[in-house]
């Protein structure tokens, strides 16, 4: 995280590939749908990934697309971040 950004985004990684979040206790990650992430909104998808307030977490992505996730409390403020799996 850089203040209320995720950097970099989008961020381009193979299938296979581990991405490593480091959060300050202000920020979570959570996986949403590309719609609630255009929206603004911090509603979880099913089953879909998340790192807790203050974590650091390796996140495996086995599938390729892209995947959308937001910081919860901060989601309205456009905080918000994509990972493409190629």
């Amino acid at each position: 995280t850089s203040g209320f950004t995720f950097t970099p985004t989008p961020l381009n990684v193979a299938v296979g590939d581990f991405v490593e979040f480091t959060l300050p206790g202000n920020h979570n990650v959570v996986e949403v749908s590309q719609s609630d992430w255009e929206a603004g909104d911090a509603v979880p998808v099913p089953d879909g990934f998340s790192v807790g307030f203050g974590q650091t977490k390796k996140v495996a992505f086995a599938k390729a697309g892209t995947y959308y996730y937001v910081c919860a409390p901060h989601a309205s403020f456009g905080m918000k971040g994509q990972i493409v799996v190629k």
